[in-house]
């Protein structure tokens, strides 16, 4: 009977991973404005990204890459479809690739969208950092990942929208409560 559900559990799983979504409000990319948030600028978001376990663990995104994504309207479609809210959440069915991975599940994926993403990798204590950032809104995508004995593994794709402006250094963590 436990294999029974244990299967059960995996097959709903995998349906929601696969799953397509479509876009239907923004699903025309503002490629000049998008170009022009992602000019150089004097600003610079640095933090860390964490998971408390259950035990009371924390595991953080060390070696995993870190995407930062211009705030646009197309964007905020794609992140509120992904997770929560448009500010910060987690996806728990999104842990078997990285977020740009999981963003070319959608239909209406653009090419320039994508083009337009900042990448860095978190290093071995779990920061990040991204410079020369021009002022505005910025969506902070990562993932966290890890197994328990043999089991499936545990964690998610971590998202969370930051603002900058003025020549700051704005410092997040990218978490889930």
């Amino acid at each position: 009977m436990r294999n029974v559900i244990l299967v059960f559990i995996v097959v709903v799983m995998v349906g929601c991973v696969a799953k397509t979504q479509m876009l239907t409000d923004y699903s025309t990319f503002d490629k000049e404005t998008a170009e022009n948030q992602m000019r150089p600028g004097k600003n610079t978001i640095k933090g860390s990204a964490l998971l408390r376990q259950a035990g009371g663990g924390v595991v953080t995104c060390a070696g995993n890459e870190v995407t930062l994504i211009p705030y646009s309207n197309y964007a905020r479609e794609r992140m509120t479809a992904l997770y929560p809210n448009e500010s910060s959440g987690i996806n728990s069915f999104l842990p078997y690739s990285n977020p740009p991975m999981v963003e070319r599940r959608f239909l209406s994926s653009d090419t320039d969208y994508e083009r337009l993403l900042k990448k860095t990798q978190c290093n071995a204590q779990g920061f990040f950092t991204f410079d020369n950032l021009a002022d505005g809104n910025y969506y902070i995508v990562t993932h966290i990942l890890w197994y328990v004995g043999r089991g499936a593994p545990q964690g998610g794709s971590l998202m969370k929208k930051a603002s900058v402006s003025g020549g700051e250094t704005k410092e997040v963590v990218v978490t889930h409560p």
